[in-house]
């Protein structure tokens, strides 16, 4: 019975893992892009998309809709870094030369679950979370340069502008380095089997 109890709670916990790495990394990228909307919304259409969701009580469907911005988000910057691999050149540029072998990730797990979860997972979602952020940040900064070239001057939108900028750059930075980190980390998890 106690080993049921404790299945029960294992399989709880796995559940709840989930749900928070795939809140960490897709929603809160659909997040900042939502931002972003509001903020256009506020400035140039007096705030009718904010009311429009208030009273049509579509907390749940927006939700939705911002993990999916945050699914487009991953697969946006793939597209562009990753499959042209852009991002192999400005990682080259930035002196962040790493690999990781990933057919040892399987053995680390098998021999240590724990340590695996502990250092192996939270970078690999860390990565994830802030290159969504990155690709977030761009499109906004996409956008928001579009819209400022179409629409009245405000210089708190052209702020946020730059906000996202600057986002876009730190987001990507911090990627890199994290990737790096992680393929320190699996190495040296590697050599102390």
């Amino acid at each position: 019975n106690t080993l049921n109890m404790d299945k029960a709670i294992e399989q709880v916990f796995k559940a709840f893992n989930h749900l928070a790495r795939e809140i960490q990394v897709y929603l809160f990228s659909g997040v900042v892009i939502a931002v972003n909307a509001l903020i256009i919304d506020y400035f140039y259409y007096n705030s009718t998309l904010l009311a429009f969701i208030q009273t049509h009580n579509l907390t749940i469907p927006v939700a939705i809709v911002l993990y999916l911005i945050g699914q487009f988000c991953m697969a946006f910057f793939y597209t562009i870094l990753e499959w042209t691999k852009v991002d192999k050149k400005i990682n080259k540029i930035l002196k962040f030369a790493y690999s990781v072998d990933s057919k040892s990730l399987p053995k680390l797990y098998r021999i240590n679950p724990e340590l695996y979860l502990h250092f192996v997972e939270r970078y690999i979602i860390l990565t994830m979370m802030r290159w969504t952020l990155s690709a977030a940040c761009f499109i906004n900064l996409i956008i928001d340069i579009i819209v400022i070239f179409n629409k009245d001057f405000h210089w708190q939108f052209l702020l946020t502008t730059i906000v996202f900028g600057t986002g876009t750059i730190t987001f990507y930075l911090l990627t890199t380095r994290t990737e790096n980190d992680y393929a320190d980390r699996i190495n040296s998890l590697k050599d102390d089997q």
